[in-house]
């Protein structure tokens, strides 16, 4: 059995790109899935720098928008990318990503964006893992666990 694993692409399409699926039986992606420079941008700028509380309320709505989007479509082409095989993957630290939290932006905030959730339902071979137990009997005969601890490090445990 061939496994991909594949750490934080951070929605680099050109690089993931590169990565042929053709010889691989499995991928394992260990989070932080879409492009966050904005969001790494505006947290800087405006949280870090000028002290605001959130750099969500200091932008303006088209930006806060641009964000999400990009974040979310980026992170989403990833998974599509590698959805031919069996691709199994983690969120990593982007809460935006999170169940829940898009339809919470769209509601705080009054914009539109892209439900990571619902547009992941449309990707049969993938599949999120957070915070679960999974069995993986059918590839392993061996059942693993991922979860997340204290700074997004990923453990497994047999």
């Amino acid at each position: 059995m061939k496994i991909l694993a594949i750490g934080d692409p951070h929605g680099t399409l050109e690089e993931i790109r590169k990565i042929s699926v053709d010889e691989v039986d499995l991928v394992l992606i260990t989070g932080d899935l879409g492009d966050s420079d904005l969001v790494r941008k505006y947290y800087f700028k405006y949280e870090v720098e000028k002290g605001e509380k959130s750099w969500k309320t200091a932008i303006s709505k088209e930006e806060l928008q641009e964000v999400y989007t990009r974040l979310i479509d980026s992170g989403l082409k990833v998974l599509e990318h590698f959805s031919e095989k069996p691709t199994l993957f983690v969120l990593g630290n982007l809460k935006e990503f999170r169940s829940g939290r898009t339809e919470k932006a769209q509601k705080d905030f009054g914009i539109s964006i892209p439900n990571f959730s619902k547009e992941l339902l449309k990707m049969k071979n993938v599949k999120n893992i957070s915070f679960k137990e999974i069995n993986l009997n059918k590839y392993f005969n061996k059942k693993i666990s991922l979860f997340k601890k204290k700074y997004d490090l990923i453990y497994i445990k047999e």
